[in-house]
């Protein structure tokens, strides 16, 4: 176990704007950072993996777990699919010392903000409606749905997501996933270079200055 705790860094957004390949491309970038794999009662897609992109569990052990007080947060999403943050794989997971990403919906941060509120919450923007639509209609083909009716309360569940953007502390517009994948590594990276956490380093280099400096 490392003795310095990892940071939380809570990201959320309207369904289709991208957050989770945001995410991905930072932890790949980014040493000593990881992302939480959450838990969800709908089926995998496509490439995903048990363990790796989702914990998939039964409808049966998921309710199990809501019983035994298992989950930080936990939410019923379209469809009536349940997902869910493990307590205990969140705490080893910072515990480890990385940088962890958590990928919530609204209802999820501000469960994780009640319970944690030092966490650093990040909402990922897109750069318009018509974008957003877009998106969603793609996502839509890829789980099967031709319902308008789904579509149409899909999108106005973002109409109304987006207005939360105001109750996070950073924003990226994802406008493009090169440059928005950097200004989400940038804010951890800005977090990193905060005094208290280098403050050992700092007082060796003062040290360096001389005697007058190594407590300043």
């Amino acid at each position: 176990m490392s003795s310095e705790r990892g940071q939380l860094f809570v990201v959320s957004a309207a369904s289709g704007s991208g957050k989770s390949t945001l995410v991905d491309r930072v932890t790949n970038r980014l040493e000593k950072t990881g992302r939480i794999v959450t838990c969800t009662t709908r089926s995998p897609r496509g490439q995903e993996r048990d363990g790796v992109d989702y914990h998939f569990l039964s409808r049966e052990e998921f309710e199990r777990r809501i019983a035994a007080g298992d989950f930080l947060e936990y939410a019923r999403i379209h469809g009536g699919n349940l997902y869910g943050t493990s307590r205990m794989l969140m705490e080893e997971a910072l515990d480890s010392g990385r940088d962890m990403f958590l990928v919530v919906d609204i209802q999820g941060a501000n469960a994780v903000r009640a319970a944690l509120p030092d966490a650093v919450f990040v909402f990922i923007l897109p750069p318009s409606y018509r974008v957003l639509e877009e998106r969603l209609r793609g996502r839509a083909a890829e789980d099967g749905v031709t319902d308008p009716a789904d579509l149409s309360e899909r999108l106005e569940t973002a109409r109304q997501e987006v207005r939360c953007v105001f109750e996070y502390s950073h924003v990226v517009v994802n406008d493009e996933i090169e440059r928005a994948s950097a200004v989400l590594e940038s804010i951890v990276v800005a977090y990193r270079n905060r005094l208290e956490p280098q403050r050992d380093r700092i007082g060796e280099i003062l040290r360096t200055f001389g005697r007058e400096n190594a407590h300043a």
